[in-house]
């Protein structure tokens, strides 16, 4: 028997690939089953990893706001404080 890949979204590649491997191997209710089942596992694999991302772009959206807003605050600051040393 193969050893399956521990990355859960090549669980049905390798599974279509074990079941039928041979030309002549009949689809059955089991195999279909089975294929049923690996997809849903990618599916639901699929959904958190894109959710898991969409997070981690907000996330990275809002800090880099966060950093513009304070390099600019500074920014501000220096100049003025540079303005009031001037006069």
């Amino acid at each position: 028997m193969p050893s399956f890949s521990t990355s859960p979204h090549l669980l049905l590649l390798q599974l279509f690939l074990l079941l039928f491997s041979e030309a002549n191997t009949p689809i059955n209710q089991q195999h279909t089953q089975v294929l049923i089942c690996a997809s849903k596992v990618t599916f639901a694999f699929a959904n958190k990893s894109l959710a898991l991302s969409s997070a981690c772009v907000k996330r990275a959206i809002r800090e880099s706001a966060l950093v513009r807003k304070k390099a600019r605050d500074t920014f501000v600051t220096i100049h003025v404080s540079k303005e009031v040393s001037n006069n």
